[in-house]
């Protein structure tokens, strides 16, 4: 059983590296895992639970893998050449082998399951390196190509919004070892000679509900169901080779995504240097702090539909009018008077008209004859001091709105900062489903990272805390959008969140 990468042996003491020129041949050496910040502590992919000395939980950890990650191959033996060029004159198959092949890694396996995921009793689970080969000889006595290294193991991840049954917990089930050392066949002539490498060991992960709870011999117990091991000592170890570790699901009844850092970069200098505010501006979720903090604001099963932030206009022909295509609304001086109305900088939307993409455009009249159109992108023409936009064409245009109505018709912009669809349709959430958006923003560290030890505003819904801060403090910010969904109910989706802010 290998749970560390060993270095390939090196070749007779005669013979002579390709490479280096010296002697002997020097053995492979194991690359560099996946693993690189020097925490053992968060090598997986997920998220798992943070537990204090008494097994209560202060926290949860995220790993360092991005992705899951498959296992990597085992290096190829060097061939056995009696010369010291290439190729070797006056070939001869006799006196020239060929080193062996190295060992495949083993694969990724992603079993992911909203019911319950059962191994029975006679269960394996394995993702094992592959052995390397001998390289070829003659008789067993003259040159021997070198034995290729073995690969690693894979990446085993059981993953359930319910819970994981292993029935045989007294055996172990999940194997994710690394092939073995190869000894090539003159390992006794003399010894210690090209042998392969082992491969390194691989990742085990069972996503649970859970986590925190560790194992149980049934389901009341915990959601990791491992009936044979309430004798046994360290039954996590037994189980499974290289030890499992336990980790949140990535869906299911709660599932979160979070994006990078973003930073803001030069946006709090000013022309001169000095230091500005930035503020930010995101509508459509609770901002009291609370149970609710964070999440969509719903009508029933309906999202709130937000309060236009500019002044609603009539169509007038002249500051207000619609393109001869009929799929632009175009806006000029009066109409374009939004100045910063009630502190929500409507401003920038002129300044940067893409910020309206996504935001509905409403055509109305006196007698309650209605159409909302969705705003497939904007532009503003310096040169004729023109804001054009553009809605997403869907059978029915601006200009057939108007020949319908026959009457003063007015518009309104409906902000949007997000969109969620469900099997329900745009804007609304089926009964018991929420979607919370959260913030969090950080200053640079001495190595000019986000200072995450100490962040200056921790995980809040009311993104209007960060215009609360001094000028300058605030260098990075990330959000995170959190989806509870009942297990067996539909799928819930966020197509799209933007977060601007004005500097």
């Amino acid at each position: 059983v290998e749970l560390q990468a060993k270095a390939g042996l090196d070749g007779h003491p005669m013979s002579t590296g390709a490479e280096s020129g010296t002697m002997p041949a020097a053995g492979g050496r194991p690359n560099e895992g996946p693993f690189t910040d020097g925490r053992p502590e968060n090598d997986y992919y997920g998220v798992a639970p943070l537990l204090d000395g008494d097994g209560n939980l202060v926290g949860r950890l995220v790993g360092e893998l991005q992705r899951p990650w498959a296992g990597a191959g085992g290096g190829a033996g060097g061939d056995a050449l009696p010369s010291s060029q290439f190729p070797t004159p006056g070939w001869s198959p006799a006196s020239d082998e060929k080193g062996g092949p190295g060992g495949g890694g083993a694969g990724r396996l992603w079993i992911r399951a909203l019911g319950p995921i059962v191994i029975g009793p006679q269960g394996v689970v394995r993702a094992v390196g592959g052995r390397g080969g001998v390289g070829e000889n003659t008789l067993f006595l003259d040159h021997v190509g070198g034995t290729g290294g073995s690969g690693s193991g894979g990446h085993v991840i059981l993953e359930s919004a319910s819970s994981v049954e292993i029935q045989g917990s007294a055996n172990t089930a999940l194997l994710a070892e690394g092939g073995p050392v190869v000894i090539g066949p003159l390992a006794d002539i003399p010894p210690n000679i090209s042998y392969g490498g082992s491969g390194g060991p691989g990742i085990i992960q069972i996503h649970v509900p859970g986590p925190e709870q560790g194992f149980g011999a049934t389901a009341d117990e915990a959601d990791l169901i491992l009936p044979e091991a309430s004798n046994l000592d360290d039954p996590l170890g037994r189980l499974s080779s290289p030890r499992l570790r336990l980790l949140y699901p990535t869906f299911g009844g709660l599932s979160a995504a979070r994006s990078r850092w973003l930073t803001l970069g030069a946006a709090d200098q000013a022309a001169d240097g000095t230091e500005e505010l930035v503020s930010f501006l995101f509508l459509g979720t609770e901002l009291a702090s609370g149970p609710d903090e964070g999440r969509v604001l719903t009508d029933g099963d309906g999202v709130v539909e937000l309060p236009s932030f500019f002044p609603d206009g009539v169509i007038d022909g002249q500051n207000a009018r619609v393109s001869l295509d009929g799929l632009s609304l175009l806006l000029r001086e009066d109409a374009l008077a939004f100045g910063s109305s009630e502190g929500l900088f409507a401003d920038v939307y002129v300044r940067t008209p893409e910020l309206l993409e996504h935001f509905g455009l409403e055509l109305f009249t006196d007698t309650a004859l209605r159409q909302e159109f969705l705003v497939e992108s904007a532009s503003y023409d310096d040169g004729a001091a023109e804001l054009a936009i553009r809605i997403d064409f869907n059978g029915t245009s601006l200009r057939d709105f108007l020949k319908l109505a026959g009457i003063p018709v007015s518009y309104r912009l409906i902000p949007r900062f997000f969109r969620v669809n469900s099997s329900l349709g745009r804007d609304r959430l089926p009964q018991d489903t929420s979607v919370r958006v959260l913030f969090q923003g950080a200053t640079r560290d001495e190595d000019g990272r986000p200072d995450l030890t100490d962040p200056l505003v921790d995980w809040t819904g009311d993104i209007r805390r960060f215009n609360a801060l001094d000028r300058g403090a605030l260098d990075f910010f990330r959000f995170r959008v959190e989806f509870d969904v009942p297990l067996g109910a539909d799928p819930v989706e966020m197509e799209f969140l933007r977060v601007p802010f004005r500097f």
